[in-house]
């Protein structure tokens, strides 16, 4: 039986250091079993939640930190119930610091544009003007713009309630996604024709994410691994790619590799043709490939890195349990003799996927062993 969620505040604490390194990881999770490869991670939708728990998400869940640690809370819950044998979620979760986020929205707010919150997806955003992006300049103290100042200021009173000391990491999206977000189709336009404006734009977006690496390093809040996200790439192909933005990737890996940081770089499309361009960047210690992408060609391209694959939502949704688990043994098989260094994430899970094509890709895991 599906039920309504209503709060209940209790006063017992607990942290969970893993929530403070990803944007919206409150809604991710680990399955904690024996598995041939590495690790199998899953992510739901919030329409999955709404949909299924009528777990309502909207403004309440980023501005009202007492809201949100009860929900993630029932959501642990839940999905440990949901799913019994992925042993995923808690059974008795605890009040955590868990920190606000705006996950693809984040750049264009810190920009000061128009941020909408959906009660059954994440946060987005509108594109800004013409006029506000002519005057787009860097902040010059990164924590006192929004959302950073509401994520510091909700940490702070989280700790204060639950008698911690959690830093507030911040979050900073890629260089290309945000610049997209914030200009719109016209930036893809403007690069092809070497237009200023673009340029400004993606180095305005590259000056955010240094000043928030730099906030994050000057507080030691920093996760052991950074996410270079570049979702977004695929947009403009790797001959645009290395002429607009490879150049801003090697100087942001060299500066991790300085400050002691492994790089995650995460490339949700199809991998293979960005390859010879990937490699020119220095210290990439973990890759995150496109469900298009072919396993065994990455990680013979990159023998020092863990290489973690994104399944198909799309397959998840709509496809047979016996596709999926043709899928799934295909991938392991690709990736056979790695699988100490493979993993495989199941993100953007939506209502109506079935629980039991999730659980194949599980089963197929673990069968491998």
């Amino acid at each position: 039986m599906k039920k309504d969620y209503q709060i209940k505040m209790k006063k017992d604490s607990q942290i969970s250091r893993d929530l403070l390194e990803e944007s919206y990881s409150d809604l991710w999770f680990t399955v904690k079993d024996k598995l041939a490869i590495k690790s199998l991670v899953v992510n739901f939708m919030p329409s999955w939640w709404n949909k299924n728990y009528k777990v309502s998400f909207g403004e309440r869940y980023f501005f009202n930190p007492d809201y949100r640690i009860e929900v993630v809370r029932y959501m642990s819950r839940t999905i440990n119930q949901h799913f019994p044998d992925l042993h995923i979620g808690l059974k008795n979760p605890q009040p955590e610091v868990v920190l606000p986020s705006l996950g693809q929205a984040t750049g264009v707010a810190s920009a000061g544009g128009e941020v909408f919150y959906p009660e059954d997806n994440y946060p987005w955003s509108k594109h800004l003007s013409h006029e506000a992006i002519k005057k787009l300049k860097l902040p010059k103290n990164i924590e006192e713009v929004f959302p950073y100042n509401e994520r510091i200021s909700q940490v702070k009173y989280l700790n204060n309630k639950l008698n911690k000391n959690v830093k507030p990491y911040l979050w900073e999206n890629g260089v290309l996604n945000d610049a997209i977000l914030i200009m719109g189709d016209e930036l893809l336009l403007d690069l092809a024709s070497e237009n200023n404006v673009s340029k400004n734009v993606l180095n305005y977006c590259y000056g955010m994410l240094v000043k928030v690496m730099g906030y994050n390093y000057k507080i030691k809040t920093s996760p052991s691994i950074i996410s270079l996200n570049n979702c977004s790439t695929i947009l403009i192909g790797p001959a645009r790619y290395e002429e607009s933005l490879l150049s801003i990737d090697m100087d942001v890996c060299q500066h991790l590799y300085n400050l002691k940081q492994k790089v995650y770089l995460h490339h949700c499309g199809k991998f293979d043709h960005f390859i010879p361009s990937y490699r020119r960047i220095p210290h990439v210690n973990y890759l995150g490939i496109g469900f298009e992408s072919n396993v065994k060609t990455a990680l013979e391209a990159f023998p020092e890195a863990h290489v973690d694959y994104y399944f198909s939502t799309y397959l998840l949704l709509n496809g047979s349990r016996n596709e999926i688990i043709d899928k799934t043994n295909e991938i392991l098989e690709s990736a056979r003799g790695n699988w100490d260094r493979f993993s495989i994430t199941v993100a953007d899970i939506d209502y109506g996927s079935l629980d039991e094509n999730l659980l194949e890709v599980y089963e197929c895991c673990k069968k491998a062993i």
